[in-house]
């Protein structure tokens, strides 16, 4: 085949199943090839190894005579000498190839042992450039051996940190990734199912009960009792209106009536029941009419105040007298009895027999009992349909990720067998 026909030629288009499989036979072979040639350049860095622990000791056993020559420099080198074997036999244990490896730790050991040859003799170069003036062919044969070494090294890292290895790892992972969102997907159809299922049953109970209420609300039962609180309202109103206009007519004399309790407290002038007619008067005005049906013991409360007015005692502005006096002689002439007291007996005695009614009425408290569980059985319905929604919003994210994550594999499949194989999207 020719250049231009290399060229022309096309990747072989396969799917996003079939392409997962293509990645993982070729990550296995990749591992595979990658630890047959660790364990062969292991066997050959123990070699190395072992080679270098003899030497450093073929180093620190050749004697060097002071006394032949400069002695301070001899002694200088014979130093350097001994902080040399020392770091030698140092570097040959820390570079001892692991017994069982993966990928990563792989990665790691030959980052460590490459910084541990390059680095750890960094601040021994000085005593390598001494030793190697008398020693010279000891100090070359280890530093043959450390080339050797790190050969070595460098052939591992090139293999371990292969571009292709570590896009068929992310293709694995991605993989992983994939598989766990699925596994995920299955859950959640299992709990959208059963959520699904119990939204059936729940619907069906709110259905029921709401026509159980329709039936009610449709039958005489309940006639009669929406008959009853009409009735039950119009006489609600009645003794409101009533209640308000006897407050409209004291509100003129309310001030007055203020300052004669006030002054009643230190004195005699009214009596018990005056006083807690007064207090009555000012605070729950229906109370007092029902205290006092006739207006008596209101009317002589009256009489005080106008006194304690005419007296000064309740101090008033001249215009103000007029308006008050006025206000006072008309609740004077008042027939509370008629008014007030016999109207809103009446009404009040309708309205208790209209509530005996209504509690008569079973259906009352049907209607009541079966509201009250549709109200319930509606809030689980709602929460029911709040969680398939809830798990329905995650199914479609994990769809999404798996989406991603499978696009981002067919990328870096495409790289990996480019002109060889191609994803179809």
């Amino acid at each position: 085949m020719g250049i231009l026909d290399f060229l022309k030629q096309k990747a072989k288009p396969v799917s996003l199943e079939e392409s997962k499989k293509i990645a993982m036979a070729e990550f296995d072979a990749e591992k595979n090839e990658i630890i047959d040639f660790s364990s062969k350049k292991f066997a050959e860095i123990k070699h190395l190894s072992i080679r270098l622990t003899k030497s450093a000791s073929l180093f620190e056993n050749h004697k060097i005579d002071l006394d032949e020559g400069n002695k301070r420099y001899r002694q200088i080198v014979v130093t350097s000498q001994k902080n040399l074997v020392r770091q030698l036999k140092g570097i040959s244990k820390k570079i001892v190839p692991p017994t069982d490896f993966e990928t990563n730790n792989l990665r790691e050991y030959i980052t460590k042992s490459t910084l541990v040859i390059t680095n750890d003799l960094m601040p021994y170069w000085k005593n390598i450039a001494l030793a190697k003036l008398m020693l010279k062919d000891e100090v070359n044969s280890i530093g043959d051996d450390l080339k050797e070494l790190l050969g070595a090294l460098e052939q591992l890292h090139k293999k371990a940190f292969s571009e292709k290895l570590i896009n068929l790892e992310k293709i694995n992972e991605l993989l992983e990734k994939i598989e766990d969102n699925k596994k995920l997907l299955e859950e959640l159809d299992l709990k959208i199912s059963d959520s699904k299922n119990k939204l059936k049953e729940k619907e069906k109970i709110v259905v029921r009960l709401d026509g159980k209420i329709s039936d009610k609300k449709n039958s005489k039962e309940v006639e009669s009792l929406n008959e009853f609180t009409d009735k039950k309202e119009r006489f609600e109103k009645q003794k409101q209106e009533l209640v308000s206009n006897f407050n409209s007519e004291l509100a003129p004399i309310e001030k007055i009536l203020k300052r004669l309790q006030s002054a009643a407290e230190s004195t005699k002038m009214l009596d018990r029941k005056e006083k807690e007619l007064l207090g009555f008067l000012l605070e729950t005005p229906a109370l007092a009419i029902t205290l006092d049906p006739k207006g008596t013991a209101f009317k002589n409360v009256i009489v005080k105040a106008e006194k304690l007015v005419k007296e000064g005692t309740i101090p008033l502005k001249d215009k103000e007298k007029e308006k008050k006096f006025e206000a006072l002689s008309k609740l004077m002439k008042k027939d509370f009895f008629s008014d007030y007291f016999w109207k809103l007996n009446n009404v009040q005695s309708d309205l208790n027999q209209v509530e005996k009614r209504i509690a008569g009425l079973d259906i009352s408290a049907e209607l009541k009992t079966l509201e009250a569980d549709l109200k319930t059985e509606g809030k689980e319905l709602s929460q029911l349909n709040w969680s398939v929604n809830k798990l329905e919003s995650e199914k479609i994210s994990i769809n999404e990720e798996i989406l991603l994550l499978d696009k981002k594999n067919s990328r870096i499949f495409n790289l990996i067998f480019d002109k060889k194989f191609e994803v179809k999207n």
